[in-house]
């Protein structure tokens, strides 16, 4: 913590009022950090870049402003000079946020489980603590449980007055395969190096190593293609070739392998808030490759990624048009093991998880979604007793409530350079794409002082013809944060 005196306005100093042209060129006598109750001073002062004995330099202050305000764990920073006699002081004002929130709360609801029609629950929670130790780290827990269970950590520092950052993450799981008779566990890491570029950009690179293991045992194999649910990825394999690979099947033991992935990436951010965006737009691309490593030779792949967001006004001025376009593209197929999947939030909310791409093998995926997003109600301001007493957040506190228009639509497939490709198959014709399409509304509760958001999503989803599809499907997704 800074301890600092205010600077005193009422004073008869008749330097008090200079402006920043007024000192331009004067050398800065202190630095002064005020309201930063978590944040380590030390810790500002590598973001700052500005210390005394420097010549005061307005397009510096202004720099090391955007700087502060870029690392996203301040509601406001103001800096500013005021004159004391013959010294000149350099003020930053910062408003810090609450940092410790939870950063996904939600469950989801499946419908097959083992390649047979079955439902079932996995429900998951994740804290994060966005300002950690005060030096402006990242801390994650996050975990699973029900039939499916997992659990994981993750730390990210950055290393100012460098724009490098470096980051660790470990996790472990068991969950049930929903199209193939397999148990899959995993246990892996990944290792994490990025440097920030100019002012919004950032590179990175991300080693991932995994130690994963399939289990048949005590699961029943169909006997047929009748006992086999109708999208499920199995009756794909077992009409094509083995759903399991001889070299991967070994009858007396689970099959384990060892994988590496390794991506490169780079992202440029120009949103006017990461927390309830209204404007600017995020545009992130990825390579990503296993070939350092892969878990069978046949089945080396580079995958390219990306991730558009785009956000301008609606109809009225406190309306907001959101649009997320994102999309993944190999050269080759990278086995039964990593084929894409959409449904569930943030994906096409109208389909329950991992529904569409099922029957497809899918190596490729395109997803669109939209929403229309409009206020509806913000709760009178309130100081919330005893709390309000403890930390800033909680005065002024307030709700507010939106609620939102949406559609998705998603398309998947096997070959990248065939996306609507049609196979004969015996005397049938089978689609290697999966299509899908949603429309429905949600409600969002924000907590602005928090950060925060719970939203609902109600959709209905449609799918081509061709897959036989009595009645649209319907799903209902509620979870902790807006995913864009």
């Amino acid at each position: 913590m800074s301890i600092a005196q205010t600077p005193d306005t009422s004073a008869s100093d008749s330097s008090r009022n200079h402006g920043p042209e007024s000192v331009a060129g004067r050398r800065i006598d202190a630095v002064r950090i005020l309201g930063n109750r978590v944040t380590k001073t030390k810790a500002i002062n590598r973001v700052l870049r500005i210390s005394p004995g420097m010549t005061y330099d307005s397009a510096a202050v202004s720099q090391a402003r955007r700087r502060l305000k870029a690392t996203d764990i301040f509601n406001q920073v103001d800096i500013f000079p005021h004159v004391s006699g013959d010294s000149l002081f350099l003020y930053v004002m910062v408003k810090e946020r609450f940092y410790l929130s939870i950063d996904d709360i939600g469950g989801e609801w499946n419908t097959t489980k083992y390649a047979r029609e079955y439902s079932w629950w996995q429900l998951r929670g994740s804290l994060a603590h966005s300002n950690f130790r005060g030096m402006m780290e990242t801390f994650k827990v996050r975990a699973s449980f029900w039939e499916g269970r997992s659990f994981g950590v993750g730390w990210t520092k950055p290393l100012p007055p460098s724009p490098w950052y470096f980051g660790v993450g470990m996790g472990i799981s068991d969950v049930p395969d929903q199209a193939t008779p397999w148990r899959r566990a995993s246990l892996a890491g990944s290792l994490l190096a990025g440097r920030g570029m100019l002012d919004y950009s950032r590179v990175y690179a991300i080693l991932t190593p995994a130690y994963r293991w399939m289990s048949y045992k005590g699961i029943e194999l169909p006997d047929s293609l009748q006992t086999v649910s109708p999208d499920s990825l199995l009756k794909w394999k077992l009409r094509h070739y083995e759903y399991v690979d001889t070299s991967l099947r070994d009858e007396k033991s689970d099959t384990i392998f060892n994988e590496a992935l390794f991506s490169l990436g780079w992202s440029t951010d120009r949103r006017d808030n990461t927390f309830d965006t209204r404007s600017g737009w995020y545009l992130g691309m990825q390579l990503m490759s296993n070939y350092l490593l892969p878990n069978d030779k046949r089945y080396s792949f580079v995958e390219f990624d990306a991730d558009t967001r785009l956000y301008h006004r609606g109809i009225l001025g406190n309306h907001t048009v959101a649009w997320w376009l994102r999309g993944a593209l190999r050269d080759h197929d990278a086995g039964i093991f990593k084929h894409l999947m959409a449904g569930g939030e943030g994906s096409v909310r109208g389909f329950p998880n991992d529904y569409l791409g099922r029957a497809s093998s899918a190596n490729n995926r395109v997803i669109l979604s939209m929403e229309y997003r409009f206020p509806i109600w913000t709760t009178p301001a309130w100081d919330v007793p005893v709390l309000s007493e403890i930390h800033p957040g909680f005065k002024n506190f307030c709700y507010r409530f939106d609620g939102a228009l949406l559609v998705d639509w998603g398309h998947l497939w096997h070959d990248a350079a065939k996306p609507f490709e049609v196979r004969e198959i015996g005397n049938d014709l089978v689609d290697c794409f999966d299509d899908g399409l949603c429309a429905g509304a949600g409600l969002r509760v924000l907590v602005p002082n928090f950060r925060a958001s719970l939203c609902a999503d109600f959709a209905v989803g449609w799918r081509k013809p061709w897959r036989e599809q009595d009645m649209p499907c319907w799903s209902m997704n509620v979870y902790v944060g807006m995913h864009y």
